[in-house]
């Protein structure tokens, strides 16, 4: 279901032709993609777009809980995928670094 619903985001996306979505939706479609990926065990996939998800709630300004609950999914992906980049490097999470003390 997550997968039809993500699937007609990305069709009425790209239909919107010149009209820039607004970047707190595009996180939602990133943070679905995301979901979709870390279900089927595409740890790399999942990683990538759940950083974009990040990054368009950080641009944003997303409630903290969403933002805090896709970094939570990022730093998962992170560590599933065996990935040596550290998220909390990126110049997008710097603001959120106070955060891992209340991941770990």
């Amino acid at each position: 279901r997550l997968r039809e619903r993500y699937d007609q985001s990305l069709e009425v996306i790209q239909s919107a032709g010149s009209a820039l979505p607004h970047p707190f939706a595009m996180g939602i479609v990133w943070e679905a993609a995301g979901d979709i990926h870390l279900a089927g065990r595409d740890y790399a996939a999942a990683h990538a777009d759940l950083f974009e998800a990040f990054r368009c709630f950080e641009e944003s300004c997303a409630l903290p809980g969403r933002l805090l609950s896709c970094l939570k999914r990022l730093l998962i992906a992170s560590m599933l995928s065996q990935s040596r980049i550290d998220p909390f490097e990126a110049v997008e999470a710097q603001p959120n670094k106070a955060y891992m003390v209340v991941l770990f």
